[in-house]
């Protein structure tokens, strides 16, 4: 779905830093989870990489970092009964390991914070509310075609409610919060950035990933009744969303 995605090879051809941001966001997100899930230092350390590189790439990279502290503070939440500050040892060393190395963009930082959200924030575009963010990526995502934007959002709701399940529980956490969050803090904190989906491509996986988990999930009976040829039903179905 990402591969044929219209947006995605919009901005893949544009020599920019969009799908640079949507690369190590996405991978940062999959170090992330392997780091929650199996609490290993490699994990994390590669996580603390990507995501370093990734603020060195775009701005907005902080907005997904912020949305991953936001994730691993509900996590340590579930932990701290069994495992108390042991759990604080991973993430607040990657904190500030992450922190130390970009120390040296600092300066920038600080003017680009003041563009954005200081007395200057105008000349960055105007704050716009969330739902212009929910609305511009409900049609910008997806080709506004006919029902597909709506079919591909009912399945994206039905696959995360796939994911309800406890074996589940981290995935949905990382998809519901890491496909939310950024749009919820940049309404809240009034960025001065129209709404224009570039800024947030990274949620662009997420959301294709939820509705491939639900496209799935739907087609399975289908799958088990035509046995082995059930998996052609699955290409036919991708083939129909993307051309």
């Amino acid at each position: 779905l990402l591969a044929l995605s219209p947006f995605h090879l919009r901005y893949s051809q544009e020599a920019r830093h969009y799908t640079w941001l949507m690369l190590f966001s996405l991978i940062s997100y999959i170090f992330l989870y392997q780091a929650i899930v199996q609490q290993r230092w490699r994990w994390w350390l590669l996580f603390i990489a990507v995501t370093v590189i990734n603020l060195y790439t775009h701005y907005a990279a902080l907005v997904v970092l912020a949305s991953q502290t936001v994730i691993i503070g509900i996590w340590i939440l579930s932990l701290w009964p069994r495992l108390g500050f042991r759990t604080l040892v991973q993430p607040v060393v990657s904190a500030l390991t992450i922190v130390g190395f970009y120390l040296a963009q600092l300066p920038d930082l600080l003017f680009a914070l003041n563009w954005n959200l200081g007395p200057d924030a105008a000349r960055g575009g105007g704050s716009v509310p969330l739902s212009f963010w929910l609305y511009e990526m409900f049609n910008t995502f997806v080709p506004s075609v006919g029902a597909w934007p709506y079919l591909l959002a009912i399945l994206a709701l039905f696959g995360l409610w796939q994911l309800r399940r406890k074996p589940h529980r981290y995935l949905l956490l990382l998809l519901g919060f890491g496909l939310i969050m950024p749009v919820v803090l940049i309404a809240t904190f009034q960025v001065a950035r129209w709404a224009l989906v570039k800024y947030v491509i990274y949620l662009l996986p997420f959301y294709l990933l939820s509705v491939g988990i639900g496209m799935d999930a739907a087609l399975r009976p289908g799958v088990r009744l035509f046995g082995k040829h059930g998996r052609y039903l699955i290409i036919f179905f991708v083939f129909l969303i993307t051309v």
